[in-house]
């Protein structure tokens, strides 16, 4: 089977299309192909390298799009989606440090800017953020906590709506994290026979 480069993925995501929906089917649908082209199909989804390129392709997609559905104009047509992810690994950089060289309190303003930043209509988006974040602390080994309860965080004590969302988004990235060791198991015990 053929793994693109997250270079074609990133390519692939900026391209315009009549919707975000359309430009996802639209890929999948020439990774299937693929698939079928090289009698792969059978197994094209229980890699999980696969599944984690898709979902980066649709994370990277969604960040590309303006909040009215156009591509955004910007330097990379993905700026939102840099941005986000520059956050998240300096988040993961000084959460990483030992307690005493951490800057917590840039640490924790970068952690409000990416919640700020991930809040559409007074909604945090836990699927897309967990993907961010899954794909940030697969890469560097690094728990992210985005609510980190610090002294220098001058809203120590969050609101009880911030409390909820901390909650719900931990819940994501358990099932996130099960799934994705399901699926490496069930590629392991596939390459084992």
């Amino acid at each position: 089977m053929t793994i693109h480069s997250n270079t074609t993925l990133a390519n692939a995501a900026t391209q315009p299309c009549s919707s975000a929906r359309e430009a996802v089917l639209d890929y999948i649908s020439r990774r299937l192909s693929e698939a079928l082209d090289h009698d792969t199909a059978a197994s094209l989804f229980d890699t999980p390298q696969v599944a984690v390129e898709i979902l980066d392709f649709m994370v990277q997609r969604a960040s590309a799009l303006t909040a009215d559905g156009e591509v955004d104009t910007s330097i990379t047509e993905r700026d939102g989606y840099i941005r986000l992810k520059a956050l998240l690994y300096a988040i993961a950089h000084i959460q990483s440090l030992p307690q005493e060289l951490q800057e917590r309190s840039d640490m924790a303003d970068m952690c409000a800017l990416f919640r700020h930043e991930m809040t559409h209509n007074g909604q945090f988006d836990v699927p897309v953020s967990a993907a961010l974040v899954f794909g940030v602390e697969a890469h560097t080994g690094v728990a992210i906590d985005l609510w980190p309860d610090c002294d220098a965080n001058p809203r120590k004590y969050f609101s009880p709506e911030e409390r909820v969302t901390k909650r719900v988004f931990k819940l994501h990235m358990e099932a996130m994290y099960e799934r994705f060791n399901a699926m490496r198991a069930k590629e392991y015990a596939r390459r084992a026979c």
